[in-house]
């Protein structure tokens, strides 16, 4: 018993002289000895760090000054705010063009969004299909803005020319919107359909 613990106790010596060994803080050799090393270790130099040539300061530009803080409450800071004019509005570089083809295509791209975000396209008829795009739908989201819709008084989304559109659930992935045209009569050859 007391030979296994010595051989234990041994290979344990000879586990932790190896990983001294292995991890051990040891200096690299250099490439070429120098006069100076020893065996071919160098001596471990000290960091010296090089200054950078300093540049004339540009003073064709002044320079802002640093200011310290001018608030020293949330009230000033408040007041201030309130005080300073409103932002000038971002310009639209695109307007909106509101073409009848534009609006389908707008619809179109409306049930997409809503087939995306709940999987299947809006059942029903057009106040049906009307509300649930506009929030009246299982997640209460909101894939139209109501500013933007033209209702009639049966809160059915209605074109250009005060006709509702038709939508036409053509498969679970695809609805068709159609505008029924100048003439106000579906299924005819003016009709813009996408």
């Amino acid at each position: 018993m007391r030979g296994k613990w010595i051989r234990l106790a041994g290979l344990a010596a000879l586990l932790l002289l190896a990983a001294f060994l292995v991890w051990a803080p040891w200096e690299k050799p250099i490439a070429s000895p120098a006069a100076n090393s020893v065996n071919g270790y160098a001596p471990k130099q000290p960091t010296v760090s090089i200054p950078l040539p300093q540049t004339a300061p540009d003073t064709s530009k002044p320079r802002p000054a640093t200011a310290a803080p001018r608030f020293n409450t949330i009230a000033e800071y408040r007041a201030e705010m309130a005080a300073r004019p409103a932002p000038a509005q971002p310009l639209d570089l695109q307007p909106a063009v509101k073409t009848p083809e534009a609006e389908v295509r707008r619809w179109q791209l409306t049930m997409r969004k809503y087939r995306a975000a709940l999987g299947q396209n809006p059942v029903g008829s057009n106040p049906e299909i009307t509300r649930a795009l506009l929030g009246g739908n299982a997640t209460g989201a909101r894939f139209l803005d109501r500013a933007g819709v033209q209702l009639n008084e049966r809160g059915e989304s209605v074109d250009e020319w005060g006709t509702p559109y038709f939508f036409h659930a053509v498969s679970g992935s695809i609805m068709e919107v159609r505008s029924a045209g100048p003439d106000r009569k579906l299924f005819t050859e003016d009709d813009i359909v996408r």
